[in-house]
Order: C-alpha cells, then structure tokens, then sequence
C-alpha cells in the first residue's frame, strides 16, 4: 500500500486536521442522544 493510502491512528495525524468534537456536540450526553436518534433513523432503511 502507497504511503499516501496507509491508514493512520488518530495520534498519527496532525491536530490542525482533526475534527474538534466539541465544535460539533456541546456534551457528551448531546453526543449520546444523536447516536440514539441516529440509530432509530437507519432501522427505517432497513
């Protein structure tokens, strides 16, 4: 495999191109309750 198409561990990549969580979710109980609706959402697919 390509250096270019090697997956890396998050601790491998520099921090300027990671997602900052909490830009997205306020708390970790807000994160909790998009995982739960998410997986209510995708039994509607199914």
């Amino acid at each position: 495999m390509s250096e270019a198409l090697k997956l890396r561990k998050r601790n491998e990549i520099p921090d300027e191109f990671k997602w900052h969580i909490n830009d997205i979710f306020s708390s970790d109980e807000a994160w909790e309750a998009a995982f739960e609706d998410t997986k209510t959402q995708i039994q509607s697919f199914l």
